[in-house]
C-alpha cells in the first residue's frame, strides 16, 4: 500500500466522497487487516470521520435486522385451562432446543418455534387478566 492521499477534500479539509466510494473504502478496510486509526491515516483522513463511517455502517446493519413488531392480532375472546390435581402425573418439557417459561403453581409453557412466541405472549397476557370464578 502506498501512502498517497486518495480522497478529495473540500476547502475546509473535510472528506468528500460518494456513498459508493465510501462502501468500497469500508470493504477495503475490512480486508486490510489494519486497525481503524491506521487505515484512516493511510487514506489521509481524520480518524474520527472514519470512525463515524464505521458507526453509520453498524447502525444501518442493526436496523436492517431489527425485529419488526407483529401486526395487532385479533383479541382473545376466551381462555380455558384444565387443571388436574394428580400428583403422580407431572409432565415436564420435552424439548432441548426450545424455551421453557415457568410460572407459579407448576405452570409452564414450552416454546419450540417462532410462531409460538406470539401465542405464548397472548396467553401470558390473558392469564394475568383472568379472574377466578
Amino acid at each position: 500500500m502506498t501512502t498517497d492521499q486518495i480522497l478529495r477534500t473540500d476547502k475546509l479539509g473535510r472528506v468528500v466522497t460518494s456513498r459508493q466510494r465510501r462502501a468500497e473504502l469500508l470493504a477495503q478496510y475490512d480486508q486490510s487487516g489494519m486497525n481503524g486509526k491506521r487505515f484512516a491515516e493511510w487514506l489521509g483522513m481524520n480518524y474520527q470521520t472514519f470512525e463515524g463511517w464505521l458507526y453509520d455502517r453498524r447502525k444501518k446493519a442493526r436496523e436492517a435486522v431489527a425485529i419488526k413488531p407483529a401486526p395487532p392480532a385479533e383479541p382473545v375472546r376466551w381462555l380455558e385451562a384444565v387443571v388436574k390435581n394428580d400428583a403422580a402425573a407431572k409432565p415436564e418439557p420435552k424439548t432441548q432446543n426450545g424455551l421453557v417459561v415457568r410460572g407459579p403453581g407448576g405452570l409452564w409453557l414450552e416454546i419450540t418455534s417462532e410462531e409460538q412466541i406470539r401465542l405464548a405472549a397472548l396467553f401470558w397476557n390473558e392469564l394475568g387478566k383472568a379472574r377466578t370464578c
